[in-house]
């Protein structure tokens, strides 16, 4: 394997009311032995004020506060444009609640120098007994993850849709020329879009299988029920108007049937905040009524 001590890159690390796993994200990249990046921490509008890292010289942690909440997308893309004014030329995009070995992320950057068509490459996420190895086109899929089990096996990359958001490593150079991520989405499918315009300047879009990080999710989490629930879907309605404009008559009747059916199973259940959600997502975007929404949440 190369050296890659040398390799300037940053790691941005989104938080919002996650000080303890923020903290103890940033700890274990700073016990890296080899790999020395630049740590940006983006604090996403907060209600409490604990974060706090100590100076060092060796892994230098710049904190970025921004007053309000500016979603997944925004609140990345203050810390990608301090990377890149820092002369970072690659950039992860890591989740607090996710994991990844020192040695794993040299596997990810020895393959982007080899494979010079890459535009944005990510290991296979581990979550729970799955195996996440990134997606398809989220406006033409519903279900768009490809699952597979943990004891998988698949030497080098598999070219993809998307890759998974958790860990998400770019270049300088790709972000110039696609632009930064779209604060329109605000929170979920912005990756798929960036992704869907690297594939669209000539890039190629992978994940590594047999190179693997973790993820924990938090399935009780009240907001996942409604919050994320509404994005992931109002979301599909603004990537079809972007990357699916020609077909869009179609598309969109199927996105608001499939919607109406998510409503309904809610509102058979019980799940009042499931099914509030796709009904304010179908009418948002249907609308085109995008970006900042959280107030509907009382977020």
């Amino acid at each position: 394997m190369q050296d890659h001590s040398r390799v300037k890159f940053g790691i941005i690390l989104l938080n919002w009311n996650a000080e303890e796993l923020t903290t103890r994200c940033v700890r274990a990249l700073r016990e890296w032995h080899k790999l020395r990046p630049n740590i940006y921490v983006v604090d996403n509008g907060s209600s409490g004020n604990g974060l706090y890292f100590e100076d060092s010289r060796d892994v230098p942690v710049s904190l970025i506060k921004s007053p309000t909440n500016r979603g997944y997308a925004g609140g990345n893309n203050l810390g990608i444009r301090k990377a890149i004014e820092d002369g970072c030329g690659y950039i992860v995009l890591l989740n607090s609640d996710a994991h990844i070995s020192e040695n794993s992320m040299e596997i990810l950057l020895e393959q982007f120098q080899i494979c010079d068509d890459l535009g944005c490459l990510g290991p296979g996420i581990c979550e729970g007994d799955l195996l996440f190895l990134g997606g398809r086109d989220m406006g033409l899929h519903s279900n768009t993850r490809n699952i597979m089990s943990q004891e998988t096996s698949m030497k080098g990359i598999m070219y993809i849709d998307y890759v998974p958001g958790m860990v998400f490593l770019t270049t300088r150079e790709v972000i110039k020329r696609v632009g930064y991520l779209d604060e329109q989405f605000f929170f979920s499918g912005e990756i798929a879009d960036f992704c869907k315009r690297v594939l669209k300047a000539g890039y190629r879009c992978a994940v590594c299988p047999d190179v693997r990080a973790n993820h924990v999710v938090v399935e009780d989490n009240p907001l996942r029920s409604s919050l994320y629930a509404y994005y992931s879907f109002r979301n599909r309605f603004l990537f079809v108007r972007k990357h699916h404009s020609n077909i869009r008559w179609i598309l969109e009747p199927f996105w608001i049937l499939w919607g109406m059916h998510k409503y309904v199973r809610g509102v058979i259940l019980g799940l009042d905040n499931e099914s509030a959600a796709y009904r304010m997502a179908i009418m948002d975007g249907v609308r085109g009524v995008f970006g900042d929404r959280n107030d509907l949440f009382s977020v």
